[in-house]
């Protein structure tokens, strides 16, 4: 394990050579240059002077052991604090933000300590741990600049603690080298914040995880693609919605993933207000808009990673009924969310700009999830689309050596079998009984065309043609001597082969 050393230095960086053989400039794959700042005078040095990047340790807990290397994206990964409880240190100084995720200095060429990089802030955002994981609004005096955590003894609330942290390098070239080189010019952090009250008072100990990323980027507009020209598996699926300009059609590429959302971190399912599907509406709702985020762990759509997702309702025989009879299943955030799928990128680097880059993902009107139930009192069963699918299939291109994949078709569909009706089962009316409704996502490799004709499968059993003899067979009126002696060589033949 390399161990970080705090060394008492002057705030005067220095200007000595880390290797006095370097040539000036990074070059691709090597440590980045770099320490930690604990105020003016201390700086955390770590051995060789890389700089090492936050990622879970062994036993899941946020360790920095390992190097950045320019060039090499790292991406979003969760690590563990260690549960304690929520002191003013440990809200100051474990979880916050000063001492988590801006407290550093990097090299700018790589050489040594001289030239530092710029570090700006990029996009901040806060949610409330306690109140349904919303989001709270930040002034614009708070967002334009990096926040501090703060601690109140009197409930130990935590405002400002670090959840997430996401790093955007961007670099340039130095000079003109026959090796090319380059400098990092500046860093954009991306902030999440969280603001968070135990619930059971100064003495009740918390956990709390925190995510961060890192990006290059030669310029501002680069887009980060999921492969060239295919999609690798495990890389996010680009996902965007059609906009009809003045003079030409383009898609509004989303640059984040797209996340199967529903469930609360308990796995509860929740509703949105307003259908997607029909406009049907819900007082029993978490969010008016699929615009309102939440934080939760949802899972990304990650190509060729099929998985299955699902939430739970507990619910009385009398609740189960209301949500059967009043189509409450229609306002469930887990089979909404999808209606937001407009286009898909064929391709891991789909230009927004080429329309034919992207496939429409098709919604199966035919096995929607929206008018058909029934309501079984005597059973106490409710019969309705309780899961829904996506299905996405592709097809192999590239080079045997480096397969990659392109999207040839996209469709998602409610699914409804008599297996998956809800059926209050307890002998107490009044007590609750946990159900479950799925999202199953699953991808097809295909070799077929978008269209995926299947042909039928021949009856053996159909008359045999007329030339299975050929060339033996003589067209025409055939003797039973021309049959016989056509059989007979069929015999022959077959004889010879064996």
């Amino acid at each position: 394990m390399r161990t970080l050393s705090y060394l008492e230095q002057s705030s005067d960086t220095g200007s000595s050579s880390f290797d006095t053989y370097k040539t000036e400039g990074y070059q691709s794959q090597e440590p980045v240059k770099g320490y930690l700042t604990r105020d003016d005078t201390v700086k955390g040095i770590f051995p060789n002077n890389e700089f090492l990047i936050e990622r879970r340790g062994f036993y899941g807990q946020c360790e920095r052991e390992r190097a950045l290397l320019f060039m090499e994206d790292v991406k979003t990964e969760e690590c563990g604090v260690a549960e304690s409880l929520p002191t003013q240190d440990f809200c100051q100084n474990k979880i916050s933000p000063e001492k988590n995720a801006y407290n550093f200095a990097i090299s700018m060429n790589g050489t040594d300590f001289s030239s530092l990089t710029k570090i700006y802030l990029g996009t901040q955002r806060k949610f409330s741990l306690n109140n349904n994981h919303t989001e709270l609004a930040l002034s614009d005096d708070q967002k334009s600049t990096f926040l501090s955590s703060t601690f109140d003894p009197a409930n130990c609330q935590c405002d400002n603690l670090l959840l997430e942290s996401h790093y955007t390098v961007y670099y340039s070239d130095v000079g003109e080298t026959q090796n090319t080189s380059f400098k990092i010019d500046n860093i954009t952090i991306d902030l999440v914040y969280g603001q968070l009250t135990p619930t059971g008072g100064c003495d009740t100990k918390i956990a709390l995880s925190r995510k961060s990323s890192w990006t290059f980027k030669q310029r501002i507009f680069s887009r980060k693609n999921s492969g060239g020209p295919g999609y690798i598996k495990g890389n996010k699926v680009l996902t965007g919605a059609t906009v009809v300009g003045e003079n030409n059609t383009y898609v509004n590429m989303s640059t984040e993933p797209f996340k199967l959302r529903g469930a609360d971190n308990q796995g509860t399912c929740y509703f949105i207000k307003q259908s997607l599907s029909n406009a049907q509406n819900v007082t029993d709702y978490k969010i008016e808009k699929p615009s309102e985020d939440l934080y939760y762990d949802d899972p990304e759509l990650l190509f060729a990673d099929s998985t299955i997702y699902g939430c739970r309702l507990s619910l009385t025989r009398q609740e189960l009924r209301d949500f059967c009879e009043n189509k409450k299943w229609q306002n469930l955030m887990l089979f909404q969310n999808l209606q937001q799928l407009d286009v898909i990128g064929r391709f891991g680097n789909a230009d927004p700009h080429l329309i034919k880059d992207w496939t429409e993902a098709i919604f199966d009107s035919d096995k929607a999830a929206g008018e058909t139930f029934i309501w079984d009192n005597a059973a106490g069963t409710c019969t309705f689309p309780s899961s829904y699918v996506l299905k996405i299939f592709y097809s192999k291109i590239n080079t045997k050596r480096n397969p990659q994949y392109q999207i040839i078709r996209v469709q998602h569909q409610a699914e409804q079998y008599v297996g998956n009706a809800w059926t209050f089962k307890k002998s107490n009316f009044t007590t609750k009984q946990d159900f479950s409704a799925i999202l199953s996502v699953q991808f097809y490799e295909t070799e077929q065309t978008p269209t995926l004709y299947t042909p039928k499968t021949p009856n053996p059993l159909k008359p045999l043609p007329r030339n299975i003899l050929y060339p033996f067979y003589v067209y025409g009126g055939a003797s039973f001597t021309q049959i016989l002696s056509s059989i007979a060589m069929v015999c022959a033949v077959a004889g010879i082969l064996i």
